[in-house]
C-alpha cells in the first residue's frame, strides 16, 4: 500500500514513522528542504520537494498509484486543495486532511466535504482531538491514559503502580478472579517496553498497567488499584491560550466548570477575552510563581499546561505540583521529552502527535476498524474491529484461534450482551466488535484475521 503524506512537520513525520513500522510504502512532500532533511535522517521514506497541492508535484510523488493521501500541513487550504487534486486528477481512493479553522470544521456535518464539492474522506482536527483527550483525563482521577470503545461502553485505562498500591505482589489471575468486577489487564509498560502479561505475572512498583473494563466500572477498578475517587472538578486553570487551550476552554465552559486562561501574548489574551465571555483571561507568564500564588492556582481542582512550548509546560507542571494542585495535565509534543516524565512528576501527559496518529491510523486500516489507540509512541495499538461474515474469527471458540505472538483479545462487545470478557469457550459471532491489543510488528497479521 502506497501512502503520500503532504507536510513534513511533527505530525507528518510521526505518521510516517508509524506507517513505516507497518512496512508501508511512504512518500513525504514538503516545500521546506530543511524539514525534508530531518525526515531523511529520521525515517526510511521517499521525499519530494515542492508544494503538495500542485499537480506536477503529486505526479512526481506517484499519486496515480497511491492508495491514500494524507495532507497535514499547517495550511487548511493547501490540505483541502491537495485532496481535491488527488481526487480529480489521480483518483486516489482515500483522502485525509488536517483542518484546524472552525469556519471549515463547522461545515463537516454539512454538504461541503462530499465528492461533488470537496472530496475529503476524513477530516482530522488535532486540536479538537487533543481537547477531548484532556477532558477525558479530568474525568478519571489517577489515570494517565484513557480511551473508549464500543460507543463508549468499554474503556481502556492506564494507571501507574505506586509504592503502596494494594495490587503489589498479587498475581493478575488472582486479582481478576477475586474481584467483584470484570476487567482484563492487557499490557504492562516496564523498563521501556510493552509486555503482554500472563495470569501468573505480578505488577511491580513503577509499572504502567493498561486495563479494559466496562465504562460503568472504571471507578471500582481504579479503587482496586489504590486510587480513591476525588471531588468533582469545578475550577480549572488553562495555561496557554492557543488553539488547544481555546478548544479545551470551550468544552470546560459547556460543562459548567469555572475556567481561567493564562496567556503570555497580550494580543492573543485580548482576543480570547473577546471570544469567550464566560472565561477569565489573564495576561501573564506561564511559569511565573508569583502569578500562580496571586491567582491562588494551587487551590484549583485542575491545571492544564497546554502551551506550544514543551519546556514551558513541564516547568508549569512542576510549579503547579509544588503549589499542591490536585490534578495537572501536561501537553508534550516532542518524543525526546518522554523519558523525563516520571522523574519530573508528570502524571497526566497528552501527546498531540500520538493522538493524531491514532486517528489517522484508524482510517489506514480496512473498513472494519471502528477505533484505534496507540500506546507509548506506537509500540503497541489497541484496535476495535467489527467481525464481518467473511472473517476467520466467525464461529470460532477463542481457544481455537491461533493468534500471533504479541496479540491478545482484550474484550468482545455484543450488541445484546454488552461486554464479554475473553474465555477459552467464548464464541465470536458476526457483528461482534473485538478489542485487540497488538504489538506494532503484528498489526498486519491482525488485519489478516478479517
Amino acid at each position: 500500500m502506497k501512502s503520500i503524506i503532504i507536510g513534513a512537520g511533527d505530525v507528518g513525520l510521526n505518521i510516517a514513522r508509524h506507517l513505516v513500522l507497518e512496512n508501508r510504502d511512504v512518500v513525504i512532500i514538503d516545500s521546506s528542504l530543511e524539514r525534508l532533511a530531518v525526515v531523511n535522517e529520521t525515517v526510511d521514506v521517499q521525499t519530494i520537494h515542492g508544494k503538495g497541492s500542485h499537480p506536477d508535484v503529486l505526479e512526481r510523488a506517484g499519486a496515480g498509484n497511491a492508495d491514500m493521501l494524507i495532507a497535514v500541513t499547517q495550511s487548511d487550504e493547501v490540505n483541502m486543495v491537495a485532496c481535491q487534486m488527488a481526487y480529480s486528477l489521480f483518483n486516489v481512493p482515500k483522502k485525509i486532511a488536517r483542518v484546524r479553522h472552525s469556519s471549515y470544521l463547522n461545515l463537516v456535518k454539512g454538504h461541503l466535504f462530499t465528492p461533488d464539492n470537496m472530496p475529503i474522506d476524513v477530516i482530522i482536527s488535532p486540536e479538537a482531538e487533543v481537547a477531548e483527550s484532556i477532558i477525558r483525563n479530568l474525568d478519571i482521577p489517577g489515570a494517565f491514559d484513557s480511551n473508549y470503545f464500543a460507543e463508549g461502553e468499554i474503556a481502556l485505562i492506564g494507571v501507574n503502580i505506586q509504592k503502596k498500591s494494594p495490587v503489589m505482589n498479587i498475581a493478575l489471575k488472582q486479582l481478576t478472579n477475586t474481584a467483584d468486577i470484570e476487567f482484563v489487564a492487557v499490557a504492562i509498560y516496564r523498563d521501556g517496553r510493552v509486555i503482554i502479561p500472563r495470569g501468573s505475572d505480578h505488577v511491580e512498583e513503577g509499572d504502567e498497567v493498561f486495563f479494559v473494563c466496562r465504562s460503568a466500572d472504571i471507578a471500582d477498578v481504579m479503587h482496586l488499584f489504590g486510587y480513591e475517587s476525588q471531588k468533582k472538578v469545578r475550577r480549572v486553570c488553562v495555561i496557554g491560550g492557543g488553539y488547544i487551550g481555546y478548544e479545551v476552554s470551550k468544552r470546560l465552559v459547556k460543562r459548567g466548570i469555572s475556567t481561567r486562561v493564562i496567556e503570555s501574548d497580550k494580543e492573543r489574551a485580548v482576543r480570547l477575552a473577546e471570544m469567550m465571555d464566560d472565561v477569565t483571561v489573564i495576561h501573564g507568564n506561564a511559569v511565573d510563581r508569583e502569578l500562580y500564588e496571586e491567582e491562588n492556582l494551587g487551590q484549583m481542582d485542575a491545571i492544564l499546561a497546554v502551551t506550544n512550548d514543551d519546556a514551558a509546560n513541564i516547568l508549569a507542571t512542576v510549579l503547579a505540583n509544588q503549589l499542591g494542585s490536585q490534578t495537572v495535565v501536561t501537553r508534550i509534543n516532542q518524543a525526546n521529552y518522554m523519558p523525563l516524565i516520571d522523574g519530573l512528576g508528570l502524571k497526566k501527559v497528552v501527546s498531540p502527535l500520538e493522538i493524531t496518529a491514532s486517528r489517522i491510523l484508524q482510517h489506514v486500516r480496512r473498513g472494519f476498524i471502528h477505533s484505534l489507540h496507540t500506546i507509548h509512541e506506537g509500540q503497541a495499538q489497541v484496535i476495535e474491529a467489527q467481525v464481518t461474515r467473511s472473517s476467520k474469527l466467525v464461529g470460532s471458540h477463542l481457544m481455537d484461534i491461533d493468534l500471533p505472538d504479541g496479540v491478545t483479545i482484550a474484550a468482545i462487545f455484543n450488541s445484546k450482551k454488552g461486554m464479554i470478557l475473553p474465555r477459552e469457550m467464548t464464541i465470536i459471532r458476526e457483528g461482534d466488535r473485538v478489542i485487540f491489543f497488538s504489538s506494532v510488528e503484528q498489526i498486519s497479521e491482525v488485519d489478516e484475521l478479517f
